[in-house]
Parts: structure tokens; C-alpha cells; sequence
């Protein structure tokens, strides 16, 4: 009674009693998660065979020691024995150093892709260990690699070749690890993994075809390229002219003009760029099956290519996938955020181009794909979020159709079966576009 009185006399001291009472609270509750989970992990360690030998073992002795029944009792003895010297290969510390080197992040489809595992022995490894390399593609269930080690002298070097079982077929993300060694015993008893390397990704790139140049764009930049329209400021030098009232001085060419004797000013040419804005719908609904989906992510990937190559600006937003505009591209920088996306997830094709223009508001061309199943007023919605002042193409995967080019006002329609029929009309971009 005394030490309430007290403790409601003195606030400072019901605090921190209630700071003490929660900071033992939660030692506790880090301490017993601690517990169960060594727990578990300890329980993981015995196989099927082994929990099976351990429960006989068991009740061999149990029933031999009151029974007084000797052929039990050997029965126990032989178990212990069994599990003994599995725990002799099972138990110890694998001193090993384990490094996943994928030789090239990125490959293209049917590529072969060079995947090796380093082990270092920093103390000598007896035979029974193993590698498991789980190797994933996208959301599937990993396929788990189990190639042997052998027993390793302190300070050996292992080279594991992963490069048959990488499955390079199909684009998309090829996860692989986290790699673990597993030790264990000749007869199974016993099975100890322990993660050693953390997983790397190796990128599969969709296919792309080659198409024609996009063109100089409409964004006026110093670092574009050049057009045939004439400039009275810029850096790309073109001639010189005479001089007109009105004319900056400071185009003024001093040596020519000494030379003709009158003066004569630089002529320049508009340099441009375009910021291409190029989105892939992730709605399963829109597409008539999954072959559509592919072949829209290799049309937008072979555009995004060429913007590249053409010095542009390229945003991606490829079914939730998105890449921002950098300054510096590469094909397989620009390629990576088509090869993850995946068919039926991100956003329908209006919808993404919501998110694109707020992305990228300075939009200048965008690129609309999506598959057969689209109605006309979701590619009309689509182009009318970015807003009058921006060239818009609609790009529409229809398997089995005719390849149909059409233009409503500054939305140009494009409908293809397939990749290779769009590779057969890419020359319209750089005639469309200028």
C-alpha cells in the first residue's frame, strides 16, 4: 500500500517503472523468438529416415529395459550408433567461402547464359556436403540444383559450372540462390543447410526488331539532333549569311567578314529531342491470350531500343514496370523493366497512361500498347490523358489480323499480328514522327 501511495505521489516514478516493465516485455519476447527459432531449426535438422531411427531407437530401449528383452535393447544400441555417426559427418562448421558470379546480368533469349559458383575451403571439408542453388524464373516454384562437393583440403578452390541448368527460353527475371551448403550423412539421417550467398538475378531480354529512326522529335535541346530548320541561335554551326538589320552582333564572323568586306553572321540549325513515353498494358482482359501480351512487350521493347539509339529521352511503364528517364541509357538498361513485367499484373492501358503522364509530365511522344481485345475508346481515353500538344501512336497486337495503319487526328492506330509484322512497317515512325 505504502509503495502505491507512493508511486501516485511521484508521476516520474510510475514512468519509469512502466519504461522498465516494457523494456523487460520485450527482452523477453527477443529472447523467447530466439528460442523457438533455434528450436525450429534444430528440429529441421533429422530426416524423415532420421526421426524414424530416433523413434525406433526409443521405444526399442523403453520397451528392452522393462521387457529385460536383449535383442531391444541391441536394437537401441545399433540406433544410437547410427545416429552418432551421422552426427560426426553432419556436425562442424563448414568454414566456406561461396561467390555466384554471373558472368553478364543481361542476356537475350536463347542466349547461353555463364553462371559459375566459387567455393573456398578456409578448413578441410570431409565428402558428404552438397550446393543448393535454387533457380526461379519469375513467380514459379525454384527448381533446386544439388551438385556435389566432395571433400575440399583447407584453402581449395571448387568452380561449380551453373550454366547448363540457367533456362534462357522464355524472357524474364532468372533468380538464383540464395545458395546453401547442406551437410549430411552417407545414409540420410542427418541434414544441416546453411546459407552462404546471397541471390543474383540474371536478366532474360525479350526479343526486339530492328526499326527506322524515330526522327529529331519537337523538344528544342542543345544535345539533340539536328534538323533542316533554319536557327538564329543554337550549337550546331550550318553556314554563313549575309548580315540583316536586326541580326545579333554577336553572330557576327569577324574573319569572313574582313575577307568579303561586309558583314557576314553565322546560320545555325534547330537541334531537337523527343521524350518518348512508351506504355505496355498489364490487363489480361485486353489481351486474347498470353502469345499477344509477349509479342506487345517485344514491339515496345524494340521502340524503346531505338529511342536510344536515337539519343532520346525513354520513359518505360511496361505492365507496372517502370524505368524513370535517365540521362545515359543502354539497350539493356531500357530493356530490363519489359523482361519483369508480367502478364496479367500493372495497370489496364488508360490507367497506366494516368500514371505515365503524372511520371512524366514533359511528355513529348507517347507510345500506347496493348492487345486484340482493347475497344477503340480505351486507346482514345488512353491519348487524351497526355493532352493535345503530344504525338500519340496506339499500338494493338491483334493475332491472326491484317496489318492495318490508321489516323485519327494526332492519334496514329497501328494494328499487327505479331512481332515480325510490326518489324515489316517500323520505317512509318521516322516519317510519322519528324
Amino acid at each position: 500500500m505504502t509503495a502505491i501511495a507512493n508511486a501516485a505521489q511521484d508521476p516520474g516514478a510510475t514512468r519509469i517503472v512502466s519504461v522498465s516493465g516494457m523494456a523487460g516485455s520485450l527482452v523477453r519476447s527477443v529472447v523467447h523468438s530466439t528460442v523457438l527459432r533455434r528450436t525450429r531449426i534444430a528440429l529441421r535438422v533429422p530426416t524423415q529416415l532420421g526421426w524414424t531411427v530416433m523413434g525406433t531407437g526409443a521405444a526399442a530401449g523403453v520397451l528392452g529395459w522393462f521387457l529385460a528383452w536383449t535383442e531391444l535393447r541391441m536394437i537401441a544400441l545399433f540406433c544410437v550408433v547410427l545416429m552418432v555417426y551421422a552426427g560426426l559427418y553432419t556436425f562442424g562448421k563448414a568454414d566456406l567461402e561461396v561467390d555466384v558470379d554471373v558472368e553478364t546480368p543481361w542476356v537475350d533469349r536463347k542466349e547461353k547464359a555463364t553462371v559459375k559458383v566459387d567455393v573456398v575451403a578456409k578448413n578441410r571439408l570431409r565428402g558428404g556436403a552438397s550446393l543448393e542453388v535454387p533457380i526461379a524464373v519469375g513467380r514459379q516454384r525454384p527448381e533446386v540444383k544439388t551438385p556435389p562437393l566432395g571433400s575440399l583440403s583447407r584453402g581449395a578452390l571448387k568452380t561449380v559450372d551453373l550454366s547448363e541448368f540457367i533456362p534462357t527460353a522464355k524472357r524474364g527475371v532468372v533468380a538464383i540462390g540464395p545458395v546453401q551448403t547442406v551437410r549430411g550423412d552417407p545414409i540420410g539421417l542427418l541434414r544441416r543447410p546453411m546459407s552462404l550467398a546471397e541471390r543474383k538475378e540474371l536478366v532474360v531480354k525479350p526479343d526486339t526488331v530492328v526499326i527506322a529512326s524515330l526522327g529529331a522529335g519537337m523538344l528544342k535541346d542543345l544535345e539533340g539532333k539536328a534538323t533542316n530548320e533554319r536557327s538564329a541561335s543554337d550549337v550546331s554551326f550550318h553556314s554563313l549569311r549575309d548580315y540583316v538589320p536586326g541580326d545579333d552582333l554577336r553572330h557576327v564572323h569577324a574573319v569572313t567578314s574582313a575577307r568579303f568586306g561586309k558583314p557576314m553572321v553565322r546560320q545555325f540549325v534547330d537541334t531537337r529531342t523527343a521524350h518518348l513515353s512508351i506504355v505496355v498494358s498489364g490487363a489480361e482482359a485486353e489481351y486474347g491470350s498470353e502469345q499477344e501480351f509477349e509479342d506487345a512487350i517485344s514491339i515496345a521493347g524494340s521502340i524503346a531500343v531505338r529511342g536510344v539509339d536515337d539519343d532520346q529521352r525513354v520513359a518505360v511503364l511496361a505492365a507496372g514496370q517502370h524505368t524513370p528517364t535517365r540521362s545515359r541509357q543502354s539497350r539493356s538498361l531500357i530493356l530490363d523493366p519489359f523482361a519483369r513485367a508480367e502478364f496479367g499484373a500493372g495497370l489496364a492501358l488508360v490507367a497506366g497512361s494516368r500514371r505515365m503522364k503524372r511520371l512524366v509530365p514533359d511528355t513529348s511522344i507517347a507510345v500506347l500498347v496493348t492487345g486484340g481485345r482493347a475497344g477503340e475508346m480505351e486507346l482514345r481515353k488512353g491519348a487524351r490523358v497526355f493532352g493535345p500538344d503530344v504525338r500519340c501512336i496506339a499500338i494493338q497486337v491483334k493475332a491472326g489480323s491484317d496489318i492495318d495503319v490508321a489516323r485519327a487526328r494526332r492519334l496514329l492506330v497501328v494494328s499487327v499480328p505479331s512481332l515480325g509484322g510490326f518489324g515489316t512497317i517500323g520505317s512509318i515512325f521516322g516519317k510519322g514522327w519528324s
